[in-house]
């Protein structure tokens, strides 16, 4: 976490805050233009406190599951206490720096969800950042309400995921797009591409949720638009963490598409990630892009019908696996368990090898260790699936030793 602030001709102080951005939070990543957070008096005292608290802990990526459960225990009285005291504070902020502070609180409460994968908690998220919008002048304070647009963008995206519903990713969509007004290309280059980059990303998941090619063909584009400003040279990490976006982009434009060729430029996106995101200096971010390079491995395995491309998925996921241990990665390593299960089972319907489905079905049954109806609905019907599909190959595998038995090609169904 970075602080940092000036000191303004009228007497007031203006806080910034951005994140180390060591935790791959989520598949696909989006940013918070650092723009100001925060406006307090010169002279804040301790009623403040809890302010600054809570505007430094929204801005937290938990590495581990148990720092999640932390960042929910600290942040969630925080966030009370501040709305409890912001109107006590009102009479000693402006207009604007009140707006400000009431933005940390929504971004707060927007980090509480993500970390608590709760619906109803990003629910309240967005409703106080509609709130705080409505408040706002696009013209009189824009920079102000550009940002406050690109974090309800980011809430909304969220809880659409969460939720499977395309018309809230479609309002975090156009929430970006208002942004952009603002953070033009020629004004404000580097803020344009990193809003640029989250439009991206809720195309992305509309892809995911609705299953329209269209949607992947333009997160494409748009990242591609992103990378254009936001160079290796000028941004290394956040280069890599948009590369490895596209990668996913690609990955799922050439399932749509059957086209092995854009597969392999996943493939190389993610292998151009991997140069700045190495082992030694972001393991975390290492090891998830390793898992992209994985499931792009997979896919193009799956489409070409190679089985080094499997082969090469399998230890990808095994080299991910090495970082993402379960006693502190459990939901991290359990998607790695179902990527290696689903490209255990694809390698055996290729090459027919019997320890391969066997290994399929291990990796399946201790993702769903973790992957348990009540926490994680959706990845546990997924895998439930995976597990099925495989179990199926497992017995059509063990009817073939029978010198009677006749068996179709088996299937497996894929999960992005």
């Amino acid at each position: 976490m970075m602080l940092w602030g000036q000191v303004h001709p009228g007497g007031t102080v203006r806080l910034r805050f951005l994140s180390a951005a060591v935790t791959p939070f989520g598949t696909l990543r989006t940013y918070r233009p650092p723009v100001d957070s925060l406006e307090l008096p010169a002279d804040f005292d301790a009623d403040f406190a809890s302010l600054i608290c809570v505007a430094a802990l929204a801005f937290v990526d938990p590495a581990t599951e148990a720092q999640a459960r932390d960042l929910v225990a600290m942040l969630t009285p925080a966030v009370e206490e501040c709305e409890r005291l912001l109107p006590q504070l009102a009479s000693r902020l402006s207009p604007a720096a009140l707006i400000r502070a009431r933005t940390s609180i929504g971004m707060a409460w927007l980090a509480i969800g993500r970390s608590a994968q709760t619906a109803e908690l990003l629910d309240k998220a967005v409703d106080h950042l509609k709130d705080v919008l409505a408040l706002v002048s696009p013209t009189e304070e824009a920079e102000l309400w550009a940002a406050t647009s690109n974090v309800l963008g980011n809430a909304l995206r969220l809880l659409g995921e969460f939720r499977q519903q395309p018309a809230l990713i479609e309002a975090a969509k156009n929430a970006y797009v208002m942004a952009q007004t603002v953070f033009t290309k020629d004004a404000q280059p580097l803020y344009w591409a990193m809003v640029e980059n989250n439009r991206g990303t809720a195309l992305s998941s509309l892809d995911h949720v609705s299953g329209d090619a269209r949607n992947c063909e333009a997160a494409v584009a748009a990242y591609r638009a992103a990378l254009a400003i936001m160079t290796r040279e000028r941004l290394p990490v956040s280069w890599a963490m948009t590369q490895n976006n596209l990668g996913i982009a690609l990955r799922g434009w050439g399932e749509h598409r059957f086209n092995v060729d854009v597969l392999r430029e996943a493939l190389a996106t993610h292998l151009a990630a991997l140069e700045e995101l190495t082992r030694a200096r972001l393991p975390l971010h290492w090891a998830k892009t390793q898992t992209h390079l994985a499931a792009a491995y997979r896919a193009l395995g799956d489409r070409s019908g190679d089985a080094q491309s499997l082969e090469h998925a399998i230890v990808a996921y095994e080299q991910a696996l090495e970082v993402f241990a379960r006693d502190r990665y459990a939901a991290e390593w359990a998607h790695v368990q179902n990527g290696l299960g689903m490209a255990l089972a694809a390698l055996s319907t290729r090459v027919g090898r019997d320890d391969a489905i066997d290994q399929a079905v291990t990796a399946l049954r201790r993702a769903l260790d973790v992957f348990n109806r009540e926490h994680f609905p959706l990845e546990w019907a997924q895998t439930k699936i995976n597990l099925g599909d495989a179990l199926r190959i497992m017995a059509e595998h063990s009817d073939a030793t029978a010198p009677s038995t006749r068996r179709s090609p088996p299937t497996v169904r894929h999960w992005r």
